[in-house]
């Protein structure tokens, strides 16, 4: 397993050891969290004022005791079985402990359930971001061909890996046209705890999405809380950095670290940002951003529609006087 990366191979189910270990969790755990984990045969000893149905726990998330130690949340559809919508699903997960805590994933696909085998020479590791967003950790996937999936979520704590959730995804119809993200970092997209290590603050955007208008310039703020290097670099799926070079500049003015984008053509681009203080031996991703350019129509001005409707006006006059 790789952190932040995707594994195009079937689930392994052959080959495993199971090792047996004390886990202090399930000394009285709490009845809301254990119920994700065991269904009682008598409804009262559930111990919850509103008990479920079979039916209802079949479907809850696949939550392992880390999660609730956390104290993480899910925002999304609370279901472990999701299907997607023209080959895209997202997860999204809330907590307090999320900000000092890294998330990494693993994406299996289900060759013995979906019928198919996987096709070769397919980016998986770029179809799915990891998003800092609104307080939120989000996971959005793009499913690029049709089957069963499966994906386990994992947090990175104090240098420890610890297994959160997991989920299925079941995508009947794929969109051909579907692409992948421009890039697929391992720290994932939007400031966080790497971030705030490397020194930098973010000022301006604290979500790992930003959307612009490419007729216009748009300004990145951090803050260097010490003295350091910085390189910029933007990224897209189908053009090479090299000629995106032009469209990304940045400037240091005292602490302050000031990343100007200039992209002309929409589309989806990813600005990842590199950092190295005295101490560091190389260049570090400090923080990325999934950026969406876009192209906003031109609205027509006042005297124009008014211009354009005294025209339609005289047009229906002569209209009409060729009527009579």
């Amino acid at each position: 397993m790789q952190i932040g990366k995707a594994v195009n191979e079937k689930i392994p189910t052959e080959g495993k050891e199971i090792i047996h270990a004390v886990n202090e969790y399930f000394f009285m755990p709490d009845a809301e969290e254990f119920v994700h984990r065991c269904f009682p045969d008598k409804p009262e000893w559930q111990l919850l004022r509103t008990t479920i149905t079979k039916e209802q726990f079949i479907e809850m998330p696949f939550c392992q005791p880390p999660f609730f130690d956390y104290k993480l949340k899910l925002v999304s559809k609370p279901n472990c079985v999701l299907n997607s919508k023209d080959g895209k699903c997202s997860i999204s997960l809330k907590g307090a402990l999320t900000e000092n805590m890294m998330m990494a994933f693993d994406l299996y696909f289900s060759e013995k359930e979906s019928g198919t085998s996987f096709p070769s020479g397919v980016p998986t590791d770029k179809y799915v971001a990891v998003l800092q967003q609104k307080g939120y950790v989000v996971f959005n996937v793009r499913v690029p061909h049709p089957g069963v999936y499966k994906m386990d979520i994992y947090g990175v704590c104090q240098g420890d890996l610890l297994w959160l959730c997991s989920f299925k995804f079941v995508c009947k119809n794929s969109n051909h046209d579907i692409k992948p993200f421009p890039c697929s970092p391992d720290i994932g997209f939007g400031p966080n705890v790497i971030t705030r290590f490397a020194g930098l603050i973010s000022e301006s955007h604290c979500d790992g999405f930003i959307t612009f208008n490419n007729r216009r310039q748009t300004e990145v703020n951090l803050t260097m809380v010490t003295q350091m290097q910085v390189q910029t670099k933007l990224v897209h799926h189908a053009t090479n950095s090299q000629q995106l070079k032009d469209c990304v500049s940045h400037r240091k003015i005292g602490n302050q670290l000031c990343i100007l984008l200039a992209i002309r053509h929409k589309g989806e681009y990813g600005l990842q940002i590199y950092s190295k203080r005295k101490e560091d031996k190389d260049f570090q991703n400090a923080c990325n951003y999934l950026l969406e350019s876009t192209e906003v129509e031109k609205k027509q001005r006042t005297y124009e529609v008014f211009f354009f409707d005294i025209s339609n006006f005289y047009a229906f006059l002569r209209v009409l006087y060729h009527l009579k």
